[in-house]
């Protein structure tokens, strides 16, 4: 989903000449991207991923 999204919004954004509309998109990719990683970080098999990391 997210590399879909990344996909899409570069597609979109290259077509546009505007400066204020591609920074819009820009924004709009950030803050959907933002959105996606919170939703994933808060699934249950986060926390077992992340103590693999945890070399403490």
């Amino acid at each position: 989903m997210l590399l879909a999204v990344s996909l899409f919004f570069a597609g979109v954004t290259s077509s546009f000449r505007s400066p204020t509309l591609r920074t819009a998109l820009l924004v709009t990719r950030g803050v959907i991207l933002l959105v996606s990683f919170l939703r994933l970080a808060e699934l249950p098999i986060a926390a077992a991923t992340w103590s693999i990391f945890d070399m403490s």
